[in-house]
């Protein structure tokens, strides 16, 4: 393990790809990758369900949910087994390849430019429904 990752905690909030820690990735993924309240929701549990599951505080799952650092690898483990998934779908990225892709291009545009797909993507909302997709 790095140096720079304590050993009892890892900072839950930030995804490192392939397992290494990138600073200057940090930025970048400062979107909380966290899928524990989807994985939690698709089982229709609560919070406090959760955390009676994994024999943990029900803190701990909130702290886990919103990318908190300091949560110890034993809650992680004991909620991913009372989730029935390994622990890396705890923090797999929900999104589509669509939308990692349509992030990924708009991160990379001028300001000017993401005012402007945001313009864009306003207007197909703003459009009646029987509208979308017709030319």
């Amino acid at each position: 393990m790095p140096p720079d990752i304590p050993k009892a905690y890892i900072p839950v909030k930030y995804s490192y790809p392939g397992g290494v820690f990138d600073p200057n990735l940090v930025e970048v993924h400062d979107v909380a990758m966290n899928n524990v309240a989807n994985l939690r929701a698709a089982r229709k549990l609560k919070q406090n369900q959760l955390a009676e599951l994994a024999d943990v505080a029900q803190p701990h799952i909130s702290r886990l949910e919103n990318g908190d650092d300091g949560v110890t690898l034993k809650v992680i483990n004991r909620v991913a087994a009372a989730l029935n998934v390994p622990v890396w779908e705890l923090f797999a990225d929900p999104r589509t390849e669509a939308e990692r892709l349509l992030l990924d291009v708009f991160r990379r545009l001028p300001p000017d430019r993401q005012a402007g797909w945001i313009d864009l993507a306003q207007a197909v909302l703003d459009q009646p429904e029987q509208d979308q997709g017709k030319p």
